[in-house]
């Protein structure tokens, strides 16, 4: 099974690239064939219209151009995707949808897409029609909670002007939905789907509408859109977590029979968790607009946004801490090594020990989060001057309940077999049948309860001047943001009388049925558990030891000035800015000693000056360079700066860290735009930035109830972090083909990123979620009735945590392996109005693998199952 999906892997990656190099050779060649009414347009929209002028749709001419009319209308770095390439491609969220673009990675909870990082940062800003939206224990909106069907094109700066609202220093990501006031005539658009995930079977309903019009009146022009959209999708992951210790007294290496000699140090796996996981994801959306042009020169409007994401996780594992010895000589014959090690001492791959304490763990995980935003803004526009206001309140969630059932026993013999990375390893038992609940007793149940909540208002007014002459318009503006983040927890760890065998209705087999637990589907009735297992039926209190509270005001002023010249017949344009940021924050929290709370206040206040140049030039008609500087600040996040301290039942944890401060980027970015027709197009950057401060996770052991526990918190670094790299992006429908070959297409991108950082321990590393090499490729054929699409994309190895801590030998950083992900869509058109799809994600259902310092140390491998959608689109 497993050479036939390596073979079958092999087969498509081969075939997909010839077919990407292919068309990328046809793109080049057929530049030549291009008639006088192929070429790009000569005239570009006015330099200062940016991201704040958010009437001009995108308007995409062939798959993938969404970048295309961006860079024209844009002085900044910025690559899109527009509503006809995010109805073409297999999503299940806006981050499917975002990873398509140069430099944009995402990371994935149990193979859904989930937040993007831009060039390798992942502290990013993001905006929905200009609006900063947030979700509780962050400052950016969580992008994968938002489905991607109310959406009509999202915009991701790479380069920032002064005019931008400021916090992302990998970069802006801009969400915009249609203006009511640009429908011609009422419409409507949506779909109806299933959802299916391989491993489960059993298909979810979802779907989407968006209607909008606009209409004159006696008392001017209105128009109204409303997009509502709901997605769910079960799901099903498997994972295998390690960890790494060095010893000496496992088995005899050299043979002399003397087991536990100098001879005989090795590093072994010392922990042992498979984990099965069934996990149920669900969006849903509304987002509403209506605006009111009284007259040629007013607009006024007023928007709601509201997001929910419900996970709903059960989780079946074995916990096997591996003892310290094999207790046995017929187990200390059984252990095999790596070969060729990649350190100096022998690495244990396999062996049985004696008499080991196993843990059948049962997990309920519930995360959710929402967020809801109401604004109301005006624009006046009278020959070139332009007065813009806007206000908008958030309020947001993000709260987790984890209910963690534990029932002990020890097994006389467990054979260890380690994972071959990516491939998951696992564990076998003899002389304990681990599907009965009889064998295990010493039952315990632990709740933790998170509870986030942030709400906020800004107001801002924007002014536009746009003289005659060499300055070509003047922008200055003002915005004051107010936050309130509150952070809580409860948990309580209580011991429970009997064993799985003694409650009835309490124990279930796995998913694949390879051992029993406790069934993590009753812990959803928190009350009704706690009586049918014979505790209390109460919640734990929340403890003021978790409590945290942030209060924030933010003022910003900024000026910024766009011009326009010729030199020697080449139009320059570009623009100069300063953006000044004063931040005061205040966070309350309390210490608790000898079982007294005492109030805790952090207080201060940092002003900063970011200054911005971009300049462009258009060469040719169809080539033009650009290059931008620019300095950047990003905050932590909310729950980042919290004292609060969160422990699992693998004994790791994780804390915040009130003493957290700003950091800061220095960087540049020179790039090269070829619009060589309205079907294709070839960008070029490159780019480097110096991060100052940059916060980083730092794991360290601690000791907290007579456990050791490996906790991880949040740090500034002490040195600058630095990273460069390259992204090149080709797109090209070739419509100058005969019949039906113009059907064909193609768009992909490459990124290369290099960086370096300095860990807590004063070793270099790489900067973390940072790949060396990302890669982004689709074909596609779209003529008549027919879409066809196939996507690959690849991302390298990469640091997931420099401060992993572990066993010296082995480097100290965590690493997260290569991943490869292909889909495929199809759409046929029934009519005008009707469309059948069908869309195929994660389709080599690929493993996974964390590594401790090596491939052939592998910490946490994991395979996801590849996930089906049929449905019906409808436009009117």
């Amino acid at each position: 099974m497993n050479t036939t999906l390596s073979n079958t892997s092999r087969m498509l990656r081969a075939g997909l690239l010839a077919t990407c190099v292919g068309y990328a050779m046809l793109a080049t060649a057929s530049v030549h064939a291009q008639d006088a009414a192929g070429q790009a347009p000569g005239d570009r929209t006015d330099p200062a219209a940016t991201a704040s002028d958010d009437s001009d749709e995108i308007v995409v001419v062939a798959r993938g151009q969404g970048t295309r009319d961006a860079r024209l209308k844009n002085l900044q770095t910025v690559d899109a995707i527009g509503s006809k390439d995010i109805d073409s491609m297999p999503s299940q969220n806006l981050s499917d949808v975002l990873k398509r673009l140069p430099g944009v990675q995402v990371t994935y909870d149990n193979g859904e897409a989930q937040q993007p990082n831009i060039r390798g940062v992942g502290f990013i800003q993001t905006t929905i029609d200009g609006r900063e939206t947030v979700t509780a224990n962050a400052r950016a909106l969580q992008i994968g909670d938002l489905p991607g069907d109310v959406v009509n094109s999202v915009e991701v700066f790479k380069t920032p002007s002064a005019n931008l609202i400021e916090g992302g220093i990998g970069g802006l990501v801009e969400v915009k939905t249609r203006e009511p006031l640009s429908y011609s005539q009422p419409a409507a658009t949506g779909q109806v789907s299933m959802s299916m995930d391989d491993k489960r079977g059993k298909p979810l309903p979802q779907g989407s509408i968006a209607v909008g019009g606009a209409w004159d009146t006696g008392i001017g022009r209105i128009g109204a859109s409303l997009g509502v959209a709901h997605t769910a999708v079960l799901l099903r992951s498997d994972f295998f977590i390690t960890s790494y210790a060095k010893r000496t007294n496992v088995f005899d290496i050299n043979g002399n029979g003397v087991l536990g000699d100098a001879a005989d140090n090795a590093i072994i796996p010392s922990f042992a968790l498979p984990i099965q996981i069934n996990a149920r994801h669900s969006r849903d959306s509304v987002i509403g607009n209506l605006q009111w042009a009284p007259s040629d020169e007013l607009t006024l409007s007023g928007a709601y946004f509201k997001g929910r994401y419900l996970d709903e996780s059960q989780q079946y594992s074995l916990v096997a801490p591996v003892p310290a010895t094999a207790n046995s000589a017929a187990n200390a014959r059984s252990f095999k090594l790596v070969e060729d090690s990649p350190v100096d001492l022998p690495l244990v791959r396999t062996g049985t020990y004696a008499n080991v304490a196993l843990t059948a763990q049962s997990l309920y995980v519930r995360p959710f989060r929402s967020v809801g935003q109401g604004s109301l803004s005006a624009k006046w526009v009278r020959d070139s001057l332009t007065i813009s206001a806007q206000g908008d309140f958030t309020k947001s969630q993000n709260n987790n309940d984890i209910l963690i059932f534990a029932a002990a026993g020890t097994a006389p013999n467990l054979t260890y077999n380690g994972a071959t990375s990516p491939e998951r390893g696992s564990i076998s038992v003899t002389g304990l049948d681990i599907t009965q609940p009889a064998s295990f007793t010493r039952l315990s149940y632990n709740q933790i309860l998170q509870r986030n909540d942030s709400s906020g208002n800004s107001q801002r007014v924007d002014v536009e001047y746009r003289p005659e002459g060499f300055l070509t318009a003047f922008q200055v503006g003002f915005r004051r943001t107010f936050r309130r983040s509150t952070a809580n927890q409860a948990s309580l760890n209580q011991d429970i009388t009997g064993t799985l065998a003694s409650i009835p209705g309490l124990s279930t087999a796995s998913p694949d049925g390879d051992f029993v637990v406790a069934n993590p589907n009753l812990f959803a009735d928190k009350l009704g558990f706690l009586s049918k297992v014979g505790l209390p039926a109460q919640l734990p209190p929340f403890s003021p030891r978790n409590f945290f509270q942030l209060r924030e005001r933010t003022d910003a002023v900024y000026a910024r000035a766009v011009y326009g010249f010729s030199v020697a017949g080449i139009p320059i344009d570009g623009d100069l800015g300063i953006r000044g940021v004063r931040n005061h924050n205040r966070g309350n929290a309390f210490a608790l000693s000898a079982g007294r709370a005492t109030p805790i206040r952090n207080e201060g206040t940092t002003t900063d000056w970011l200054p911005s140049a971009t300049i462009r030039a258009k060469l040719t008609d169809t080539l033009t360079a650009r290059a931008s500087a620019a300095r950047t600040v990003a905050r932590p996040n909310f729950t980042a700066l919290s004292p609060g301290l969160t422990l699992n039942a693998d004994l790791t944890g994780g804390g915040g860290n009130p003493d957290l401060k700003s950091f800061y980027a220095n960087g540049i970015d020179v790039g090269l735009d070829w619009l060589f027709s309205p079907s294709g197009y070839v960008t070029v950057a490159v780019f480097g930035k110096t991060l100052k401060g940059l916060v980083q996770n730092n794991i360290t052991e601690e000791t907290i109830n007579g456990l050791l526990y490996r906790i991880s918190r949040p740090i500034n670094g002490s040195s600058d972090s630095t990273f460069k790299g390259i992204e090149i992006n080709v797109n090209k429908k070739f419509v100058e083909l005969p019949g039906l070959w113009s059907g064909f297409g193609f768009d992909g991108n490459y990124t290369y990123l290099d960086s370096q950082l300095t860990n807590a321990a004063g070793v270099k590393t790489q900067i973390p979620g940072l790949a060396k090499h990302t890669i982004n490729t689709s074909a596609y054929y779209d003529k008549d009735a027919v879409l066809v699409r196939l996507g690959y994309t690849l991302t390298t190895s990469f640091v997931n945590n420099p401060n992993f801590g572990g066993v010296p030998e082995l480097g100290g950083a965590e690493l997260f392996g290569r991943q490869e992900v292909v889909d495929a869509t199809f759409q046929y058109r029934i009519n005008e109005h009707f469309r059948l799809t069908a869309n195929a994600m994660n389709a080599l259902q690929p493993a996974v693998g964390y590594y401790n310092g090596f491939r052939e140390t592998p910490n946490n491998s994991y395979r996801t199952y590849r996930r089906y959608q049929l449905g019906l689109k409808f436009d009117f």
